[in-house]
């Protein structure tokens, strides 16, 4: 059984006089700042989407700011996020592309053109070298080779390369006066090289080619007099650079690294070269690497790493490596980080502060499809206890009597989506207290305000004392806008028992149908409203 319900046996006992979620909860969101320098257990990964919005996509920009798109299910919208409350504002304009000398921004690319806009991010004038549209690049099986701006000349020179069927093959594009004019360079042999960096010396462009296995590199500008070369590449590594591989880091050369220190990231390995990328050493950590990231910028000793779809971190330069997806759904991550805190940015994006999210990702909770799930609700007449499942393991557990008796299925079930589903939709976090401890009965929301409160509440709180623990994320949904759902989703609604006020175990209620919760609230429950929005009958 991929995931069990803990504490599910013991479910006949009931513990009055405990504080209710929203009670701690409540307190929780008051003091976050304070109780982290006191939090008696890990950190976990906190959800970083602003409370009612989706998000696409979160990163730290070279300006300091964070970078979050975001959707309200309708409209998509950039903003830049505040790490100390989850707040956003909406992101002025920023560059998206190449900031150049001037501070004016390079935003395109050489085979279909763009555009530089002065740093207000108005436009200045359009540029299109080559004369494709995108239609016309795509109809013409044409692929980019990659585009850098290179510091190494005097002035600055960006390069876009690309390569076409039958239009001239490999080709790269140079301009050094802000993309006023272009020059064009075509190598031989074709070799067609994916543009990667600049090597660690400051003098060459380094590229790997799918043509031909390895790091190639151009001639130096100190040969060319200044000038960047692309006609020819010239193999770099002895045959140690990893089948595959990509350049995902590459620090300078220092007098501490007097080769540079540079991470290629390949099919079934990571590998780091100190020897200007002559030889590869293939790292301690075995396997597929997705996503690399120095957390603190320059101290190579802590590296962070995204693969077997978690976080690891090293702190002696990738010799041993611990888990520290704490918190964390399964997913395939890409990685940002400044100053010791790293986002983690998949399916959802979430935020580790300090590097002590130590511990296992979250597994799967519910091992359905790759789109939807289907809800169960059980009740037990005897506790007055709803719970919901999208596990069939955790169903057939409670159907064979393995949490106790007294389980019954209402009938009232659901279509959710699954974790795997990434349009415009939430995660939401599931929750159980304890059987002895309390509270005795599980949580779910799909608010970040939320879920963050309750995964604080449980740093702080320390353990044998009443609290909520997470049990990871149970499946994805839609969020009501201004206390609606939008388009064909429906509405699922949340009531609660009251049980701070009446003295028993809290509990809740999520139904699709209202009338539903009539004869809860008669016996003292407390309708709180929508709690999230579902497809409809397992499709759209």
């Amino acid at each position: 059984m991929e995931k069990r319900l803990r504490g599910l046996r013991s479910m006949e006992k009931r513990l009055r006089g405990l504080r209710t979620w929203l009670f701690l909860l409540l307190a929780m969101i008051s003091a976050i700042g304070a109780d982290r320098a006191c939090a008696e257990g890990p950190a976990r990964w906190l959800p970083v989407c602003p409370d009612g919005l989706f998000c696409h996509g979160t990163s730290f920009r070279r300006d300091g700011n964070i970078v979050i798109g975001t959707s309200d299910g309708v409209t998509r919208e950039t903003r830049f996020l505040s790490l100390s409350d989850y707040s956003s504002t909406p992101a002025p304009w920023f560059c998206g592309g190449f900031i150049m000398p001037s501070g004016n921004c390079l935003a395109g690319q050489a085979f279909y053109g763009g555009t530089v806009l002065d740093p207000a991010g108005n436009s200045l004038y359009t540029f299109n070298p080559v004369g494709y549209t995108a239609f016309q690049f795509a109809a013409s099986n044409g692929s980019s080779l990659g585009s850098l701006y290179f510091t190494g000349t005097s002035p600055p020179t960006f390069v876009s390369g690309f390569a076409t069927a039958g239009q001239g093959g490999q080709r790269y594009w140079l301009t050094s006066d802000e993309a006023r004019t272009w020059q064009l360079q075509t190598p031989a042999p074709q070799r067609f090289v994916v543009l990667q960096g600049t090597s660690p010396d400051g003098f060459r462009i380094w590229g790997v080619s799918p043509r031909d296995v390895g790091l190639w590199q151009t001639r130096s500008i100190i040969e060319t007099g200044g000038q960047l070369d692309l006609t020819q590449f010239n193999r770099v590594d002895d045959g140690s650079f990893p089948e595959g591989g990509a350049i995902v880091v590459s620090l300078p050369a220092t007098a501490s690294m007097p080769g540079g220190y540079t991470v290629a990231l390949g099919k079934t390995a990571m590998a780091v070269s100190t020897d200007f990328g002559r030889t590869w050493i293939t790292n301690a950590f075995a396997g597929h690497v997705d996503g690399f990231v120095f957390p603190h910028a320059g101290n190579v000793d802590i590296q962070a790493i995204a693969a077997r779809g978690s976080i690891y971190l090293s702190r002696d330069r990738g010799q041993t490596w611990a888990e520290i997806g704490l918190g964390l759904p399964d997913s395939i991550y890409s990685l940002s980080a400044r100053d010791g805190t790293i986002i983690a940015s998949g399916e959802y994006a979430f935020v580790c502060p300090a590097l002590d999210c130590v511990g296992p990702r979250f597994a799967r909770v519910i091992p359905f499809g790759t789109m939807y799930t289907f809800v169960t609700e059980f009740h037990n007449a005897g506790l007055d206890h709803y719970f919901l499942t999208g596990d069939d393991f955790e169903k057939a557990f409670i159907r064979s009597g393995g949490a106790g008796a007294g389980w019954v299925e209402t009938g009232q079930n659901f279509w959710a989506w699954s974790q795997g589903w990434v349009r415009d939709s939430a995660y939401v976090c599931r929750f159980y207290g304890d059987a002895a401890r309390g509270p005795n009965s599980h949580f779910y929301s799909a608010s970040s305000d939320e879920c963050r409160g309750l995964l604080a509440l449980q740093r702080a709180t320390p353990d044998g004392q009443p609290r909520w623990n997470s049990e990871g994320y149970a499946f994805r949904v839609g969020l009501p806008a201004d206390g609606h759902c939008t388009g064909t989703l429906l509405p699922v609604y949340r009531a609660y028992n009251n049980g701070y006020v009446r003295h028993i175990d809290g509990n809740h209620r999520y139904v699709g149908d209202r009338s539903l919760l009539a004869p809860l609230l008669a016996a003292g429950w407390v309708e709180e409203g929508i709690a999230f929005c579902i497809p409809p009958a397992g499709h759209e």
